[in-house]
């Protein structure tokens, strides 16, 4: 005769078996099945529960994590234009509030100690090479022979325009 025991543990198991493998053949046939068992995928082009947006990737108004493309979400978007996020908006700690690098020689004075940035890194022209202001006396003076052809050019663009309007 068996045991009370056995049978009770073996109806216990054939229902627990009954009961999960549908879910786990449903889970495995498509992602869709998943969708409808687990409350949807990201990634599938289709905006699920908990889902702000679903492009199938990444594009400019949305990210690969389903979530609005927004500079300082700590998510780097390319597609949306973003060099960096660093989760924040604030500059002048490497990465601005627009999500593009910092550094010196990039034509905007980033608040990372810069005084000037004339976007190049090249010293003796007012701003030197890590973007602080140089001294006028290390500044190269414009020649006589420079500003001799600067005024010749200035004359010779007015006594043109003079010309035209007059008719001749």
């Amino acid at each position: 005769m068996p045991r009370p025991e056995s049978s009770v543990l073996k109806n216990l198991c054939l229902a627990i078996a009954c009961l999960l493998l549908p879910l786990v053949f449903t889970a495995a046939n498509t992602s869709s099945h998943v969708a409808a068992v687990f409350g949807g995928v990201c990634g599938d082009g289709v905006i699920d529960a908990g889902e702000q947006c679903d492009d199938a990737g990444e594009s400019a108004t949305c990210d690969d994590d389903c979530t609005f493309a927004v500079c300082g979400d700590s998510t780097l978007n390319v597609s949306s234009g973003e060099l960096c996020d660093d989760g924040n908006t604030t500059g002048g700690d490497g990465c601005s509030a627009a999500c593009t690098p910092e550094f010196c020689g990039n034509g905007v004075v980033d608040g990372l100690g810069e005084q000037c940035d004339d976007g190049n890194n090249t010293n003796g022209d007012g701003c030197d090479a890590t973007c602080q202001l140089e001294s006028m006396a290390s500044v190269p003076a414009l020649s006589p022979w420079g500003i001799g052809l600067v005024g010749i050019l200035l004359a010779m663009t007015g006594a043109f325009l003079a010309r035209r309007q007059a008719g001749a």
